[in-house]
């Protein structure tokens, strides 16, 4: 959406707009993740980020284990070699091409975690959910993984004392900050999704 995507910009813009905010990243040792892409325009964004990752290997994809597709989506970044993001849910999206029982979510999320670990790809687990976190720990030790080659991700604010523990065990943590003039409406829009855990996150953001 922050490309012009949603608004209907020439793929081939958003493509070469893309290709230069990786490039400035890796100028001073950042990476790129898209994310936030609703489904009616996720093959767009797939086939964006096929073409910018050729030149930048670095640049990472969210997959939503909501998503009826996303397992097909983990396999085939995976075999390209690509850093998948891993969420529960990115958008709301209608029965038909999503799950929409909370059960089936985390199932598929682990299914998807399960795939990524034993591909060898660079997988970001973003959730907070203890029982998902365990399960993903689990299969990182199953899958016989170097700590160095996956992640784990929590919004500002939301269980810090789970991600103070994950780090003393040797896992690497990230937190996601939001910033730049939009940050309200990326709080509210998660809110929706998931009142609890992200009104922890606003709060915090707000208290900075």
């Amino acid at each position: 959406a922050a490309l012009g995507m949603s608004r209907g910009v020439d793929q081939g813009q958003v493509t070469a707009d893309l290709a230069a905010l990786c490039a400035a990243a890796e100028q001073v040792g950042m990476t790129v993740t898209v994310a936030g892409v609703a489904h009616r325009h996720l093959d767009a964004a797939l086939a964006v980020h096929s073409a910018v990752a050729a030149e930048h290997p670095d640049l990472g994809m969210t997959v939503s284990a909501s998503l009826l597709r996303a397992e097909a989506d983990c396999g085939d970044l995976a075999r390209r070699g690509s850093r998948v993001r891993l969420v529960r849910q990115e958008a709301a999206e209608p029965e038909g091409i999503s799950f929409t029982d909370a059960h089936e979510i985390d199932k598929s999320y682990v299914r998807c975690t399960r795939l990524l670990m034993a591909m060898d790809s660079r997988i970001v687990v973003a959730t907070h959910d203890p029982q998902l976190i365990e399960i993903a720990s689990a299969l990182a030790v199953r899958s016989d993984r170097d700590p160095a080659g996956f992640s784990f991700q929590f919004r500002l604010g939301v269980r810090p004392d789970a991600a103070a523990d994950l780090v003393s065990t040797g896992a690497r943590v990230g937190i996601l900050v939001p910033f730049g003039p939009d940050w309200a409406t990326y709080l509210s829009t998660r809110i929706a999704l998931r009142p609890n855990s992200v009104l922890q996150a606003a709060r915090a953001a707000l208290g900075r």
